[in-house]
């Protein structure tokens, strides 16, 4: 298991503003009651973060300390079992931390993925090497958990961003790509998106990218469109 000693001492930071979080994450925030010192790593993450001028100095650094918080606490899947038990009053407290533990896995995940889009030329330290490919394997039981076992729409604006992401990263895997961009196409059917302003739109409620580096992922989008 992958350990970032730099990172293993948290740091606490200054409460962010409202404004910092987005609107998405805020309103999960609330629902699941997440913890301030959640929130205070997810503030530093904008749009910045994914252009070229910052990409060098400021996400990489970024980069790992998502990837230490998610491993420190999140590298196990939680138990599903408890998704189903909601008939009884002594397993609610369970089942609402179960549920808070997949959001917010998720959610780092998904920061950690949206860090790494790759039109950012980030050269990521040889000493201390990402395996994608497993992490995007943990999206994908993330993305399953959400899919089959929350509420929409609640989660859908979550979900599009989670398989948006997942389609873009797993295009060398005909198999996975094929599962994010199958179940995008549910989300995007449920949520009348049927334009790429309104999808961009979307993904802004979580964190998207600025306009002038859409190009590349609008042809994701329109290849999921006319994905059989």
């Amino acid at each position: 298991m992958p350990s970032f000693p730099i990172f293993d001492t948290y740091e606490p930071l200054p409460s962010p503003s409202i404004t910092t979080i987005p609107p998405n994450v805020n309103a999960l925030a609330k629902i699941y009651e997440t913890p301030q010192g959640f929130l205070n790593l997810l503030g530093k993450i904008s749009a910045s973060n994914v252009s070229p001028d910052a990409a060098f100095e400021e996400t990489p650094h970024l980069l790992y300390q998502i990837l230490s918080f998610y491993y420190r606490t999140w590298i196990v899947i939680p138990d599903i079992s408890v998704l189903g038990e909601t008939s009884h009053h002594h397993h609610h407290h369970h089942l609402l931390r179960t549920q808070r533990q997949v959001v917010e896995g998720s959610l780092l995940l998904g920061a950690f993925f949206y860090l790494s889009l790759p039109h950012i030329p980030a050269v990521m330290p040889l000493t201390r090497p990402i395996n994608y490919e497993h992490l995007l394997h943990h999206l994908a039981n993330y993305v399953d958990l959400l899919f089959e076992h929350y509420p929409r729409p609640e989660h859908s604006t979550l979900l599009l961003w989670l398989l948006f992401l997942g389609d873009i990263f797993s295009s060398s895997s005909q198999a996975a790509a094929s599962k994010f961009r199958m179940r995008l196409r549910v989300i995007i059917t449920e949520m009348c998106i049927s334009n790429w302003e309104d999808m961009r739109s979307t993904l802004n409620a979580l964190w998207w990218i600025e306009t002038v580096y859409d190009d590349p992922y609008r042809q994701v989008w329109e290849m999921t469109l006319m994905y059989p």
